[in-house]
């Protein structure tokens, strides 16, 4: 098992991370706003973008899209399916 951790406020270093499959293959899933996380930098939001991340493993991979704001999270655990996190365009 593969892990990606984010320390602190990192919403504005989120960048396109594969594990496996090219991204361009990739069915574009939920957003983490849409799952309960919440960008306004001081909420923690783990539970809710692993619970999405596994979802969408789950589903046979995906890409999560994460939209502008400052997510607080802890370390974050990729199962061996294809998940992307991106950075939502014009952020």
């Amino acid at each position: 098992m593969r892990a990606f951790s984010f320390l602190g406020r990192a919403a504005a270093a989120f960048a396109l991370v594969a594990l496996g499959t090219a991204a361009a293959q990739m069915k574009v899933g939920s957003s983490i706003a849409a799952a309960g996380a919440v960008g306004d930098g001081h909420t923690l939001n783990t539970k809710a973008i692993q619970n999405l991340i596994d979802k969408t493993a789950g589903a046979g991979g995906g890409t999560i899209v994460v939209p502008a704001g400052v997510f607080v999270t802890g370390a974050l655990f990729f199962s061996r399916a294809s998940v992307c996190l991106s950075r939502r365009a014009g952020c």
